[in-house]
């Protein structure tokens, strides 16, 4: 692995919660779900004509496998819009923050490396994850 870059921004903790308690929302899921069970009803009535003709049966599994891999990419997509690079890995270790986003939120820490990585401030202030003796080093 590579060493993260000396200049890593810490998170604003505000925009940090913002963006997991609207991606892990579980009313969201009561949206998808009818719309993607509708979809695969539709493949239903075709499976009838799997029977018919070989070539069928490679474009229905064809867009059959497409839709149930696609729609939730899609759908995700759509409604979040693409995801803020910064809030997915932690800048120090560089692992994914969407399984322990509710740990990282509670505590402002990493939860695999433990680096301090959330800060309250205003947004016109920027902090480095360096500390001010590295700045003095400089």
């Amino acid at each position: 692995m590579s060493e993260p870059g000396p200049h890593r921004q810490l998170i604003d903790r505000k925009a940090f919660t913002v963006f997991w308690q609207k991606r892990n929302n579980p009313k969201e899921l009561w949206k998808f779900a009818p719309v993607y069970l509708a979809g695969i009803a539709c493949f239903l009535p075709a499976t009838s004509f799997l029977n018919d003709h070989p070539l069928f049966v490679v474009i229905w599994f064809t867009l059959f496998f497409a839709y149930l891999l696609g729609m939730p990419f899609l759908w995700n997509r759509l409604l979040y819009g693409k995801a803020d690079p910064r809030f997915l890995k932690c800048p120090v270790c560089g692992r994914s923050l969407g399984p322990i986003s509710q740990i990282v939120i509670a505590t402002g820490t990493c939860g695999h490396c433990g680096s301090h990585i959330l800060v309250d401030h205003d947004y016109g202030e920027k902090e480095d994850l360096n500390g001010p003796e590295d700045k003095e080093a400089q």
